[in-house]
Protein backbone atom coordinates (compact mmCIF):
# COMPACT_ATOMS: atom_id res chain seq x y z
CA UNK A 1 0.00 0.00 0.00
CA UNK A 2 1.26 3.58 -0.52
CA UNK A 3 3.49 5.10 3.02
CA UNK A 4 2.15 8.51 4.21
CA UNK A 5 2.56 11.68 2.44
CA UNK A 6 5.02 11.98 5.27
CA UNK A 7 7.63 9.64 3.35
CA UNK A 8 7.49 11.70 0.26
CA UNK A 9 8.01 14.94 1.80
CA UNK A 10 11.00 12.93 4.20
CA UNK A 11 12.21 12.15 0.58
CA UNK A 12 11.70 15.76 -0.98
CA UNK A 13 13.00 16.93 1.63
CA UNK A 14 16.26 14.52 1.57
CA UNK A 15 16.51 15.50 -2.34
CA UNK A 16 16.87 19.66 -1.44
CA UNK A 17 20.15 18.37 0.52
CA UNK A 18 23.75 18.36 -0.21
CA UNK A 19 25.50 15.45 -2.55
CA UNK A 20 25.69 12.31 0.89
CA UNK A 21 28.96 10.95 1.55
CA UNK A 22 29.56 7.26 0.89
CA UNK A 23 31.21 5.07 3.79
CA UNK A 24 34.01 2.77 2.21
CA UNK A 25 35.85 0.13 3.46
CA UNK A 26 37.96 1.27 6.67
CA UNK A 27 36.18 4.06 7.28
CA UNK A 28 37.35 6.47 4.08
CA UNK A 29 34.89 8.15 2.23
CA UNK A 30 34.48 7.89 -1.35
CA UNK A 31 32.52 10.58 -3.76
CA UNK A 32 29.41 11.80 -2.83
CA UNK A 33 25.86 10.48 -4.26
CA UNK A 34 22.96 12.34 -5.54
CA UNK A 35 19.88 12.04 -3.12
CA UNK A 36 16.97 9.72 -3.83
CA UNK A 37 15.32 10.55 -7.07
CA UNK A 38 17.09 13.68 -7.88
CA UNK A 39 16.28 15.67 -11.06
CA UNK A 40 18.64 14.25 -13.16
CA UNK A 41 17.80 10.43 -12.13
CA UNK A 42 14.38 10.87 -12.67
CA UNK A 43 14.97 12.57 -16.29
CA UNK A 44 17.43 10.03 -17.66
CA UNK A 45 14.85 7.68 -16.12
CA UNK A 46 11.98 8.95 -18.06
CA UNK A 47 13.83 9.23 -21.19
CA UNK A 48 14.92 6.03 -21.07
CA UNK A 49 11.17 4.63 -20.33
CA UNK A 50 10.15 6.93 -23.96
CA UNK A 51 13.13 6.34 -25.95
CA UNK A 52 14.33 9.61 -25.71
CA UNK A 53 10.47 11.21 -26.84
CA UNK A 54 10.12 12.58 -22.88
CA UNK A 55 11.81 13.36 -19.66
CA UNK A 56 9.17 14.60 -17.78
CA UNK A 57 6.21 11.72 -17.95
CA UNK A 58 5.40 8.01 -18.96
CA UNK A 59 2.50 6.35 -20.20
CA UNK A 60 1.36 2.64 -18.87
CA UNK A 61 2.83 1.14 -21.94
CA UNK A 62 5.84 3.23 -21.72
CA UNK A 63 6.71 1.42 -18.51
CA UNK A 64 5.17 -2.30 -19.64
CA UNK A 65 7.59 -1.98 -22.73
CA UNK A 66 10.43 -1.04 -20.71
CA UNK A 67 10.16 -4.07 -17.76
CA UNK A 68 8.76 -6.32 -20.09
CA UNK A 69 5.56 -6.65 -18.45
CA UNK A 70 1.85 -6.42 -19.20
CA UNK A 71 -0.10 -3.39 -19.23
CA UNK A 72 -2.06 -4.62 -16.78
CA UNK A 73 0.69 -5.47 -14.58
CA UNK A 74 1.67 -2.06 -14.52
CA UNK A 75 -1.71 -0.27 -14.32
CA UNK A 76 -2.14 -2.59 -10.64
CA UNK A 77 1.12 -1.16 -9.49
CA UNK A 78 0.58 2.48 -10.22
CA UNK A 79 -3.23 1.91 -8.92
CA UNK A 80 -1.10 0.77 -5.73
CA UNK A 81 0.81 4.14 -5.40
CA UNK A 82 -2.44 5.92 -6.11
CA UNK A 83 -1.24 7.88 -9.40
CA UNK A 84 -3.20 7.63 -12.50
CA UNK A 85 -2.80 5.05 -15.36
CA UNK A 86 -3.74 7.99 -17.77
CA UNK A 87 -0.45 10.06 -17.48
CA UNK A 88 2.18 9.51 -14.78
CA UNK A 89 4.99 12.40 -13.75
CA UNK A 90 8.09 10.71 -13.24
CA UNK A 91 9.41 12.52 -10.82
CA UNK A 92 5.71 11.36 -8.74
CA UNK A 93 6.37 7.80 -9.97
CA UNK A 94 9.69 8.48 -7.81
CA UNK A 95 9.00 9.98 -5.40
CA UNK A 96 5.95 7.31 -5.13
CA UNK A 97 8.22 4.34 -5.56
CA UNK A 98 10.63 5.01 -2.87
CA UNK A 99 8.03 5.64 -0.21
CA UNK A 100 6.61 2.24 -0.89
CA UNK A 101 9.55 0.16 -0.23
CA UNK A 102 10.45 -0.66 3.62
CA UNK A 103 12.01 2.34 5.06
CA UNK A 104 14.46 0.12 6.87
CA UNK A 105 16.09 -1.16 3.44
CA UNK A 106 16.03 2.26 1.98
CA UNK A 107 19.72 3.67 0.88
CA UNK A 108 20.80 7.01 2.14
CA UNK A 109 21.48 7.93 -1.33
CA UNK A 110 20.91 6.98 -4.98
CA UNK A 111 22.83 4.24 -6.63
CA UNK A 112 24.46 3.15 -3.89
CA UNK A 113 24.64 -0.33 -2.91
CA UNK A 114 24.25 -0.70 0.81
CA UNK A 115 24.27 -4.67 3.01
CA UNK A 116 23.81 -4.47 6.56
CA UNK A 117 26.81 -6.17 8.66
CA UNK A 118 25.10 -6.71 12.21
CA UNK A 119 23.31 -4.18 13.01
CA UNK A 120 25.60 -1.28 11.03
CA UNK A 121 24.43 -0.44 7.63
CA UNK A 122 27.50 -0.14 5.35
CA UNK A 123 27.22 1.32 1.97
CA UNK A 124 30.46 1.18 -0.30
CA UNK A 125 29.17 0.18 -3.63
CA UNK A 126 29.20 2.48 -6.09
CA UNK A 127 26.45 1.57 -8.30
CA UNK A 128 26.81 5.03 -10.56
CA UNK A 129 27.03 5.25 -14.48
CA UNK A 130 30.82 6.47 -13.44
CA UNK A 131 31.41 3.62 -10.75
CA UNK A 132 30.53 0.92 -12.60
CA UNK A 133 32.16 2.22 -15.54
CA UNK A 134 35.33 2.27 -13.25
CA UNK A 135 34.84 -1.77 -12.54
CA UNK A 136 34.21 -2.55 -16.41
CA UNK A 137 36.95 -0.63 -17.69
CA UNK A 138 39.31 -3.51 -16.08
CA UNK A 139 37.50 -6.24 -17.61
CA UNK A 140 39.62 -8.84 -19.33
CA UNK A 141 39.59 -8.14 -23.20
CA UNK A 142 40.53 -12.14 -23.70
CA UNK A 143 37.89 -13.10 -21.15
CA UNK A 144 36.61 -16.06 -23.21
CA UNK A 145 39.79 -17.26 -24.76
CA UNK A 146 40.57 -19.84 -24.60
CA UNK A 147 39.60 -20.08 -20.53
CA UNK A 148 35.77 -19.81 -20.80
CA UNK A 149 34.26 -22.33 -23.53
CA UNK A 150 31.02 -22.93 -22.59
CA UNK A 151 28.84 -25.75 -24.65
CA UNK A 152 32.48 -26.34 -26.52
CA UNK A 153 32.63 -30.21 -26.27
CA UNK A 154 35.75 -29.88 -23.49
CA UNK A 155 36.55 -32.16 -21.03
CA UNK A 156 33.75 -31.61 -18.70
CA UNK A 157 32.38 -34.74 -17.31
CA UNK A 158 29.09 -33.87 -19.55
CA UNK A 159 29.77 -32.01 -22.53
CA UNK A 160 27.76 -31.85 -25.75
CA UNK A 161 28.18 -29.29 -28.99
CA UNK A 162 25.26 -27.16 -29.41
CA UNK A 163 25.25 -25.35 -33.12
CA UNK A 164 23.79 -21.41 -32.16
CA UNK A 165 20.15 -21.27 -34.37
CA UNK A 166 17.71 -18.46 -33.74
CA UNK A 167 14.93 -19.30 -31.02
CA UNK A 168 12.02 -20.19 -32.39
CA UNK A 169 9.92 -18.31 -29.63
CA UNK A 170 10.47 -14.61 -28.18
CA UNK A 171 13.46 -14.25 -26.19
CA UNK A 172 10.97 -12.58 -23.56
CA UNK A 173 7.21 -12.09 -24.06
CA UNK A 174 5.49 -9.36 -21.85
CA UNK A 175 4.11 -11.34 -18.96
CA UNK A 176 1.79 -10.54 -15.70
CA UNK A 177 4.29 -9.28 -12.80
CA UNK A 178 3.26 -9.04 -9.31
CA UNK A 179 3.51 -5.48 -7.95
CA UNK A 180 6.73 -6.21 -6.07
CA UNK A 181 8.64 -7.12 -8.56
CA UNK A 182 7.11 -3.93 -10.72
CA UNK A 183 8.11 -1.89 -7.76
CA UNK A 184 11.72 -3.22 -7.47
CA UNK A 185 12.14 -2.66 -10.93
CA UNK A 186 10.93 0.53 -11.05
CA UNK A 187 13.14 1.13 -8.40
CA UNK A 188 16.31 -0.05 -9.93
CA UNK A 189 15.71 2.25 -12.69
CA UNK A 190 15.58 5.29 -10.94
CA UNK A 191 18.84 4.25 -9.16
CA UNK A 192 17.12 2.40 -5.64
CA UNK A 193 18.67 -0.35 -4.51
CA UNK A 194 17.64 -1.89 -1.55
CA UNK A 195 19.74 -2.68 1.10
CA UNK A 196 20.76 -6.19 1.47
CA UNK A 197 19.70 -7.94 4.29
CA UNK A 198 22.05 -10.32 4.75
CA UNK A 199 24.82 -11.88 2.04
CA UNK A 200 24.58 -15.66 1.07
CA UNK A 201 28.10 -15.87 -0.75
CA UNK A 202 28.97 -20.36 -0.01
CA UNK A 203 25.75 -22.02 1.01
CA UNK A 204 26.17 -24.35 4.33
CA UNK A 205 23.75 -26.70 3.21
CA UNK A 206 24.18 -29.90 1.82
CA UNK A 207 25.78 -29.09 -1.72
CA UNK A 208 24.01 -29.97 -4.80
CA UNK A 209 25.51 -30.07 -7.99
CA UNK A 210 23.00 -29.74 -9.93
CA UNK A 211 21.37 -32.65 -12.16
CA UNK A 212 23.30 -32.87 -15.05
CA UNK A 213 26.77 -33.32 -13.20
CA UNK A 214 25.39 -34.79 -9.05
CA UNK A 215 29.11 -34.93 -7.72
CA UNK A 216 32.19 -33.18 -8.14
CA UNK A 217 31.40 -29.64 -6.76
CA UNK A 218 33.04 -28.03 -4.35
CA UNK A 219 29.67 -26.39 -2.93
CA UNK A 220 26.87 -24.16 -3.83
CA UNK A 221 26.21 -19.80 -4.13
CA UNK A 222 29.19 -18.67 -5.51
CA UNK A 223 32.44 -16.19 -4.24
CA UNK A 224 31.85 -15.42 -0.37
CA UNK A 225 30.77 -11.84 -1.85
CA UNK A 226 28.57 -13.16 -4.57
CA UNK A 227 25.65 -10.77 -3.24
CA UNK A 228 27.47 -8.05 -4.50
CA UNK A 229 28.69 -9.08 -7.57
CA UNK A 230 25.32 -9.86 -8.58
CA UNK A 231 24.13 -6.46 -7.72
CA UNK A 232 27.21 -4.95 -9.63
CA UNK A 233 25.95 -7.35 -12.21
CA UNK A 234 22.19 -6.53 -12.11
CA UNK A 235 23.31 -2.64 -12.05
CA UNK A 236 25.31 -3.38 -15.43
CA UNK A 237 22.18 -4.60 -16.90
CA UNK A 238 19.71 -1.67 -16.27
CA UNK A 239 21.87 0.69 -17.29
CA UNK A 240 23.02 -1.07 -20.77
CA UNK A 241 18.55 -1.43 -20.73
CA UNK A 242 18.41 2.95 -20.25
CA UNK A 243 21.24 3.18 -22.90
CA UNK A 244 19.75 0.85 -25.76
CA UNK A 245 16.04 2.35 -25.46
CA UNK A 246 17.27 5.98 -25.04
CA UNK A 247 19.23 5.46 -28.24
CA UNK A 248 22.72 3.66 -29.11
CA UNK A 249 22.32 2.43 -32.49
CA UNK A 250 25.89 2.77 -33.24
CA UNK A 251 27.05 0.37 -30.14
CA UNK A 252 24.19 -2.17 -31.65
CA UNK A 253 25.92 -1.83 -35.03
CA UNK A 254 29.80 -2.32 -33.22
CA UNK A 255 28.81 -5.76 -31.78
CA UNK A 256 26.01 -7.22 -33.77
CA UNK A 257 26.50 -5.36 -37.34
CA UNK A 258 23.39 -3.93 -37.27
CA UNK A 259 20.66 -1.22 -35.33
CA UNK A 260 17.38 -2.82 -37.10
CA UNK A 261 14.35 -1.99 -34.55
CA UNK A 262 13.49 -6.05 -34.59
CA UNK A 263 17.34 -6.85 -33.60
CA UNK A 264 17.01 -3.42 -30.46
CA UNK A 265 13.87 -5.42 -29.55
CA UNK A 266 15.84 -8.83 -29.22
CA UNK A 267 18.64 -6.85 -27.30
CA UNK A 268 16.26 -5.45 -25.13
CA UNK A 269 14.27 -8.78 -24.22
CA UNK A 270 17.45 -10.37 -23.99
CA UNK A 271 18.77 -7.96 -21.25
CA UNK A 272 15.55 -8.12 -19.12
CA UNK A 273 15.75 -11.92 -19.06
CA UNK A 274 19.47 -11.58 -17.83
CA UNK A 275 17.99 -9.25 -15.45
CA UNK A 276 15.32 -11.73 -14.23
CA UNK A 277 18.08 -14.70 -14.27
CA UNK A 278 20.67 -12.57 -12.28
CA UNK A 279 17.82 -12.25 -9.56
CA UNK A 280 17.23 -15.49 -8.61
CA UNK A 281 20.36 -17.94 -10.13
CA UNK A 282 21.62 -21.17 -8.25
CA UNK A 283 24.89 -21.14 -8.58
CA UNK A 284 27.40 -24.38 -8.65
CA UNK A 285 31.12 -23.99 -7.18
CA UNK A 286 34.28 -25.96 -9.06
CA UNK A 287 36.98 -24.08 -7.16
CA UNK A 288 39.09 -27.02 -8.45
CA UNK A 289 38.18 -27.38 -11.81
CA UNK A 290 40.75 -25.12 -13.82
CA UNK A 291 40.47 -23.40 -17.12
CA UNK A 292 37.27 -22.83 -16.96
CA UNK A 293 35.41 -19.20 -15.68
CA UNK A 294 31.70 -21.06 -15.68
CA UNK A 295 29.61 -23.10 -17.66
CA UNK A 296 25.94 -24.07 -17.92
CA UNK A 297 23.57 -26.94 -19.36
CA UNK A 298 21.11 -24.84 -21.52
CA UNK A 299 17.68 -25.12 -19.39
CA UNK A 300 19.22 -27.06 -16.38
CA UNK A 301 17.20 -25.85 -12.99
CA UNK A 302 17.02 -26.42 -9.24
CA UNK A 303 14.53 -25.82 -7.13
CA UNK A 304 13.07 -23.92 -10.42
CA UNK A 305 16.06 -21.70 -10.61
CA UNK A 306 18.69 -21.72 -14.11
CA UNK A 307 21.88 -22.90 -12.49
CA UNK A 308 25.33 -21.61 -13.51
CA UNK A 309 28.35 -23.43 -12.75
CA UNK A 310 31.38 -21.66 -11.58
CA UNK A 311 35.35 -22.81 -12.04
CA UNK A 312 38.52 -22.16 -10.41
CA UNK A 313 39.26 -19.11 -12.90
CA UNK A 314 35.75 -17.30 -12.01
CA UNK A 315 37.53 -17.58 -8.07
CA UNK A 316 40.26 -16.40 -9.11
CA UNK A 317 39.79 -13.54 -11.24
CA UNK A 318 39.16 -9.65 -10.63
CA UNK A 319 35.03 -8.21 -10.04
CA UNK A 320 34.47 -7.11 -13.50
CA UNK A 321 35.26 -10.84 -15.23
CA UNK A 322 33.23 -12.04 -12.38
CA UNK A 323 30.56 -9.87 -13.39
CA UNK A 324 31.19 -11.03 -17.65
CA UNK A 325 30.87 -14.29 -16.71
CA UNK A 326 27.69 -13.94 -15.34
CA UNK A 327 26.23 -12.33 -18.11
CA UNK A 328 27.99 -14.21 -20.63
CA UNK A 329 26.62 -17.91 -19.21
CA UNK A 330 23.24 -16.54 -18.47
CA UNK A 331 23.01 -16.06 -21.82
CA UNK A 332 23.54 -19.74 -22.81
CA UNK A 333 20.36 -20.52 -21.45
CA UNK A 334 16.77 -20.63 -23.30
CA UNK A 335 15.39 -18.40 -24.14
CA UNK A 336 17.69 -16.46 -25.05
CA UNK A 337 20.18 -19.49 -25.90
CA UNK A 338 23.11 -17.31 -27.03
CA UNK A 339 26.14 -19.61 -28.06
CA UNK A 340 29.62 -19.73 -27.92
CA UNK A 341 30.78 -19.31 -31.79
CA UNK A 342 34.10 -20.54 -33.11
CA UNK A 343 35.55 -18.15 -35.41
CA UNK A 344 38.70 -17.96 -37.14
CA UNK A 345 40.79 -14.70 -37.12
CA UNK A 346 43.99 -12.90 -38.86
CA UNK A 347 43.99 -16.46 -40.71
CA UNK A 348 44.34 -18.15 -37.44
CA UNK A 349 42.87 -21.12 -35.95
CA UNK A 350 39.56 -21.06 -34.74
CA UNK A 351 38.80 -19.65 -31.51
CA UNK A 352 36.01 -18.24 -29.48
CA UNK A 353 35.81 -14.31 -29.54
CA UNK A 354 38.12 -11.98 -28.01
CA UNK A 355 37.29 -8.74 -28.18
CA UNK A 356 39.13 -7.74 -31.80
CA UNK A 357 37.82 -11.89 -32.78
CA UNK A 358 34.21 -10.30 -31.78
CA UNK A 359 34.61 -7.21 -33.34
CA UNK A 360 35.34 -8.64 -36.83
CA UNK A 361 32.60 -11.45 -36.30
CA UNK A 362 29.73 -8.55 -36.41
CA UNK A 363 31.66 -7.04 -39.68
CA UNK A 364 31.74 -9.92 -41.01
CA UNK A 365 29.32 -11.92 -39.90
CA UNK A 366 26.35 -10.00 -38.34
CA UNK A 367 24.23 -13.27 -37.73
CA UNK A 368 26.77 -15.08 -35.88
CA UNK A 369 27.50 -12.20 -33.75
CA UNK A 370 24.14 -11.88 -32.65
CA UNK A 371 23.97 -15.57 -31.68
CA UNK A 372 27.20 -15.53 -29.77
CA UNK A 373 27.10 -14.64 -26.36
CA UNK A 374 30.45 -13.54 -26.01
CA UNK A 375 29.47 -10.77 -28.26
CA UNK A 376 26.22 -10.06 -25.43
CA UNK A 377 28.59 -10.00 -22.98
CA UNK A 378 31.18 -7.46 -24.61
CA UNK A 379 28.53 -5.36 -25.40
CA UNK A 380 27.17 -4.89 -21.83
CA UNK A 381 30.61 -4.48 -20.71
CA UNK A 382 30.92 -1.34 -23.82
CA UNK A 383 27.90 0.25 -22.77
CA UNK A 384 28.50 0.83 -19.25
CA UNK A 385 32.18 0.82 -19.22
CA UNK A 386 33.32 2.16 -23.11
CA UNK A 387 36.25 1.74 -24.29
CA UNK A 388 36.62 -1.93 -24.71
CA UNK A 389 38.52 -2.01 -28.24
CA UNK A 390 40.74 1.08 -28.65
CA UNK A 391 40.05 3.46 -31.01
CA UNK A 392 36.96 2.55 -31.42
CA UNK A 393 33.04 4.45 -30.42
CA UNK A 394 31.97 3.54 -26.80
CA UNK A 395 29.50 6.49 -26.29
CA UNK A 396 26.04 5.88 -27.13
CA UNK A 397 24.62 7.56 -30.13
CA UNK A 398 21.77 7.76 -32.80
CA UNK A 399 17.98 6.84 -32.05
CA UNK A 400 16.01 4.28 -30.98
CA UNK A 401 16.47 1.51 -33.46
CA UNK A 402 15.85 1.31 -37.53
CA UNK A 403 19.27 2.31 -38.39
CA UNK A 404 19.95 -0.12 -40.85
CA UNK A 405 17.37 -2.56 -42.13
CA UNK A 406 16.97 -6.10 -41.07
CA UNK A 407 19.60 -8.56 -42.55
CA UNK A 408 17.85 -11.68 -43.53
CA UNK A 409 18.85 -14.42 -41.09
CA UNK A 410 20.86 -16.90 -42.57
CA UNK A 411 19.94 -20.93 -42.44
CA UNK A 412 22.16 -22.65 -39.77
CA UNK A 413 25.65 -22.98 -40.66
CA UNK A 414 26.97 -26.23 -41.90
CA UNK A 415 28.08 -28.42 -39.58
CA UNK A 416 31.71 -28.97 -38.73
CA UNK A 417 31.09 -32.96 -40.03
CA UNK A 418 29.03 -33.81 -42.69
CA UNK A 419 28.63 -37.81 -43.25
CA UNK A 420 28.51 -38.99 -46.58
CA UNK A 421 25.78 -41.76 -46.23
CA UNK A 422 21.76 -41.05 -45.02
CA UNK A 423 21.52 -44.17 -41.84
CA UNK A 424 18.27 -45.82 -41.67
CA UNK A 425 15.65 -45.27 -39.30
CA UNK A 426 16.90 -45.91 -35.61
CA UNK A 427 14.32 -45.00 -33.04
CA UNK A 428 15.92 -45.48 -30.04
CA UNK A 429 18.55 -44.34 -27.39
CA UNK A 430 21.56 -45.96 -26.00
CA UNK A 431 19.57 -46.48 -23.04
CA UNK A 432 16.26 -47.58 -24.76
CA UNK A 433 13.82 -44.82 -24.35
CA UNK A 434 11.86 -44.15 -27.71
CA UNK A 435 12.72 -40.89 -29.55
CA UNK A 436 9.99 -38.25 -30.09
CA UNK A 437 9.33 -37.47 -33.03
CA UNK A 438 10.99 -34.09 -34.46
CA UNK A 439 7.73 -32.00 -35.24
CA UNK A 440 6.74 -32.85 -31.64
CA UNK A 441 6.19 -30.20 -28.89
CA UNK A 442 9.58 -31.15 -27.26
CA UNK A 443 11.17 -30.53 -31.19
CA UNK A 444 9.59 -27.15 -31.15
CA UNK A 445 10.80 -25.80 -27.38
CA UNK A 446 14.95 -26.86 -28.34
CA UNK A 447 14.51 -25.67 -31.49
CA UNK A 448 15.04 -28.99 -33.18
CA UNK A 449 12.53 -28.89 -35.93
CA UNK A 450 12.23 -29.18 -40.17
CA UNK A 451 11.96 -25.78 -40.70
CA UNK A 452 14.77 -24.70 -37.94
CA UNK A 453 17.29 -27.43 -40.27
CA UNK A 454 16.06 -28.03 -44.11
CA UNK A 455 17.44 -30.57 -46.36
CA UNK A 456 20.78 -32.46 -45.86
CA UNK A 457 22.64 -32.66 -42.61
CA UNK A 458 24.51 -34.81 -40.88
CA UNK A 459 22.45 -37.76 -39.93
CA UNK A 460 19.89 -37.21 -42.73
CA UNK A 461 17.06 -34.78 -42.67
CA UNK A 462 14.71 -33.68 -39.96
CA UNK A 463 11.19 -34.26 -40.77
CA UNK A 464 7.53 -35.75 -39.32
CA UNK A 465 9.84 -39.05 -37.90
CA UNK A 466 11.32 -40.02 -34.76
CA UNK A 467 14.64 -41.29 -36.21
CA UNK A 468 18.01 -40.85 -35.18
CA UNK A 469 19.72 -37.98 -36.44
CA UNK A 470 22.47 -35.34 -36.18
CA UNK A 471 21.64 -31.86 -37.39
CA UNK A 472 24.22 -30.19 -35.11
CA UNK A 473 27.32 -31.87 -35.74
CA UNK A 474 27.38 -33.80 -32.38
CA UNK A 475 29.99 -36.54 -32.44
CA UNK A 476 27.01 -39.11 -33.34
CA UNK A 477 23.22 -39.46 -33.77
CA UNK A 478 21.40 -38.24 -31.14
CA UNK A 479 17.53 -37.97 -30.93
CA UNK A 480 14.79 -36.09 -28.53
CA UNK A 481 13.12 -37.95 -26.12
CA UNK A 482 10.40 -36.23 -25.69
CA UNK A 483 10.95 -34.64 -22.02
CA UNK A 484 10.89 -30.85 -21.50
CA UNK A 485 13.42 -31.39 -18.78
CA UNK A 486 17.51 -31.71 -18.44
CA UNK A 487 17.50 -35.28 -20.24
CA UNK A 488 15.67 -33.53 -23.71
CA UNK A 489 18.03 -35.88 -25.47
CA UNK A 490 20.14 -38.89 -25.39
CA UNK A 491 22.63 -40.52 -28.00
CA UNK A 492 21.30 -43.21 -29.71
Amino acid sequence: MVKSSICIAALLQLGAGARIARRKRGGALIQGSLPICDDSLVSKACVAFTEGEDDRSVTVRDLADSLVVTEASMVDFLSELGLDEQGVSCKDLCLRTAASLPQERLPPASNLGCRMEGSEKVCDSDLSPEGLAAVARTANPHRFHPANASDDGGERPVARSIEAKWPRVPVKQQHTASVTHVQQEIAHWFGIWLVKEQGHGPSAQAVNCGPTEPTGCTGNGGASNQDEIDELALAYVVETEQKVRSGCTNLLEKWFGESSNDLKETVLGGLQFLADTIQNPFYVNWEDYAGYYGWVYPGETVDGKLVIHFGKTYFDSGMADRVGTITHEAAHHPPLRRRDREHRRRNGPKQYCDVPGCLELARTEPDEAQLNDDNWSFFIDDLVGGGMAAGSPAECSGGGGGGTPPRRRSSPSPPRRRSTTTPGCQTQTESGRECANWNSEAAEQQGYTPSDYPGEYPGGSLGDHSCCRNPDGHTGLWCLTGSLGNDWWEDC
